[in-house]
């Protein structure tokens, strides 16, 4: 039986119940064109950006920055910093300087050590010996020599010089000439000679302090004594003339004031004068004068006053000139004497025969420490801050100024001068050389007085 369009209806051609209503093919048709079997591809679907989350924290953020603006400021700030010195100091900053701080990153450089070991040289009876700078200054009338604590020579400098007498400060080198017909004096420092003058009359003293002032004491064609004091750059800052004798010149270890030290005929008795001057001041800022007194040697102390030895008393004043103590010698003679900032010591004869002798200490402030016994000759002596150092014939005796007890220490050789390197530590200077001795343990501990 075959179906038929009901009457009336129109016969309409089969179509495709999947067809596109426009005429295209739909994806199902297409999905449905693929062999049966095959499995058909998925086209990738279009998905949106994935949005990228700041995860910045933004207080590291803030600390950042600011520690990136600290570092602008503190290189501006250091820029800054070494104009104004190089503007302020220029004065300082030497070819010296610098060579000299290059030589103290020399990592094979020995400057003191536990091994002593003997810095040889040849020196004769009228050489003279300084400390500058840890190294050991040696002169003689030819030459002057700079060692080492461990032998190696620093510097070299041909001199011609009678009896030459060198000082040192943390500056400078001074070598001055006490002949009556060699009148030189020359600065130093590790490198080269500095400076030299020839002066028309003999130099009796000279004295330099740790910021390079220095001052000589001579004479002139019209006055009997005269100080010229020079600052760090050889200027000549003060000129003090004197019609007295001057027997000593001392500068204050910062070079704050200089000390004379003068001696006149007063109805014929000897009389002191005791002078303090500011460097480049025009007035000085103390005068005493001691009646019957001959003036020998001044020294200022670690206090800040000083100390003046004359030929019947020693008299300690402190800073501002007033007398704090005086000691008369009431017939006693001193054989030997020593000042230094720490202590001021007398050596007198104990009898009229024998080498027995009763040392005497002040220490800076010139309060007495007591006394001791010794025996035996002193050829040289030296003191640290807390022990006084005496070298005699074959043994080296350490005495702590204010108790009764003294060190032994044998020597195989006399030395001519005795520096200190530190506490404890000596340089034991000799004519064919110097020993760097650390004082230790190694003594005979006994009595002294």
């Amino acid at each position: 039986m075959q179906n038929k369009p009901p009457p009336g209806r129109k016969s309409r051609p089969s179509q495709n119940m999947n067809a596109h209503p426009n005429g295209k093919t739909s994806p199902l048709q297409a999905r449905r064109a693929v062999p049966a079997g095959t499995i058909p591809a998925i086209p990738p679907r279009e998905t949106a950006p994935i949005r990228e989350v700041d995860i910045t924290n933004k207080y590291y953020l803030a600390l950042s920055n600011r520690y990136k603006i600290i570092k602008v400021m503190v290189i501006i700030a250091l820029t800054a910093f070494c104009i104004g010195m190089v503007t302020i100091y220029r004065d300082d900053i030497t070819v010296e300087n610098f060579r000299y701080m290059l030589r103290d990153f020399d990592i094979n450089s020995t400057k003191y050590t536990s091994e002593f070991n003997k810095i040889n040289y040849a020196a004769g009876s009228d050489s003279s010996w300084a400390l500058f700078k840890g190294d050991l200054v040696v002169t003689s009338p030819s030459s002057l020599y700079i060692y080492g604590m461990s032998g190696v020579t620093e510097m070299s400098e041909n001199i011609s010089m009678t009896k030459p007498i060198v000082t040192a400060s943390d500056r400078y080198i001074l070598v001055y000439d006490t002949s009556v017909t060699n009148n030189v004096y020359s600065l130093f420092n590790t490198f080269s000679i500095l400076d030299t003058q020839h002066l028309d009359h003999q130099i009796t003293g000279a004295s330099v302090a740790d910021n390079g002032y220095y001052a000589i004491a001579t004479r002139t064609d019209d006055y009997k004594g005269a100080v010229f004091v020079y600052d760090s750059s050889f200027k000549l800052v003060n000129r003090i003339l004197k019609d007295k004798h001057i027997m000593d010149v001392s500068m204050r270890r910062d070079g704050g004031e200089v000390l004379v030290l003068s001696a006149y005929d007063a109805g014929g008795d000897w009389c002191t004068e005791i002078m303090t001057i500011a460097p480049g001041a025009e007035a000085a800022s103390t005068t005493i004068t001691l009646q019957g007194s001959m003036p020998v040697k001044a020294c200022y102390s670690a206090a800040g006053g000083f100390a003046v030895l004359c030929d019947n008393c020693v008299v300690f004043y402190n800073a501002e000139g007033f007398e704090v103590n005086r000691y008369n010698f009431s017939g006693e003679i001193p054989v030997t004497y020593g000042m230094s900032e720490n202590f001021t010591m007398l050596a007198f004869n104990k009898n009229v025969l024998g080498n027995e002798k009763i040392i005497r200490f002040w220490d800076s402030s010139g309060t007495a420490l007591g006394s001791a016994t010794l025996d035996g000759r002193i050829i040289c002596t030296a003191s640290d801050t807390t022990h006084y150092y005496f070298q005699t014939p074959g043994a080296l005796r350490i005495i702590r100024p204010g108790d009764n007890t003294f060190t032994k220490i044998p020597t195989e050789s006399d030395p001519r001068s005795l520096l200190v390197y530190s506490d404890g530590k000596l340089v034991m200077c000799g004519t064919d050389g110097a020993i760097v001795y650390d004082i230790g343990e190694t003594a005979e501990t006994g009595s002294a007085g």
